[in-house]
């Protein structure tokens, strides 16, 4: 996408590494330990983003999100710490949000479609139920965040768990999900136009001028 659209990426990526202004951040695990780096490194990014304002920030993020006091991994406090972790970002760049995806959380995809699972025969019987897939508050956090802040937001729900009924696992002879929560590369490439035209829309929204007042 960028370079089609001779725009110049920069990458910041952390593993594990929400993008909080949220205390006690934790690494998973196994074993769970406490994930000072990730505060580090936040704070040398929003550094860079403030001595190298750019034209867009592109936010995303999971939303298992882990802490060493509880009380802070709720829908809420999370959403004031993106907020929050915005409002650090320059006035004059842009921000868009990239929303978690629904999940097959706790089904492992590609043991549900290996013999001699029942997947192997027919994938759809591999397919989640959007209770499971729309869990932990799936896009709450960057919908209040895009409220709050004026960021633009992407949602990718329809593609990935397109309809009303379950969710699948494979979607144009592609795997979709490589364990329970990561995107298999092949299937994530796939979802560039997507995101190139919603990315492009929003763009495009920003850039028209506001209408002029109604005279009486």
């Amino acid at each position: 996408m960028a370079k089609a659209h001779g725009w110049k990426l920069i990458p910041y990526l952390k593993i594990n590494c929400s993008f909080l202004d949220l205390p006690g951040l934790m690494w998973y695990g196994p074993p769970s330990i406490a994930y000072p780096e990730c505060t580090t490194w936040n704070r040398a990014v929003v550094n860079r983003l403030v001595k190298y304002p750019p034209n867009l920030v592109i936010i995303s993020m999971s939303r298992w999100i882990f802490t060493a006091d509880p009380s802070y991994e709720n829908v809420t406090a999370e959403s004031n710490a993106l907020i929050r972790m915005i409002g650090k970002i320059p006035q004059t760049t842009k921000v868009v949000i990239i929303q978690d995806p629904p999940l097959p959380t706790a089904e492992k995809v590609p043991t549900c479609l290996a013999p001699p699972n029942p997947g192997f025969s027919d994938y759809r019987k591999c397919a989640y139920t959007r209770t499971r897939g729309f869990g932990s508050g799936m896009g709450l956090r960057e919908k209040a965040a895009a409220t709050a802040t004026g960021a633009g937001l992407i949602d990718l729900t329809d593609t990935i768990c397109p309809g009303t009924g379950d969710c699948p696992v494979v979607q144009n002879n592609m795997i979709m999900w490589r364990d329970e929560h990561h995107l298999t590369a092949t299937y994530s490439a796939s979802l560039g136009p997507v995101i190139d035209a919603k990315l492009v829309a929003i763009l495009v929204a920003w850039a028209r001028p506001a209408p002029s007042p109604t005279v009486p």
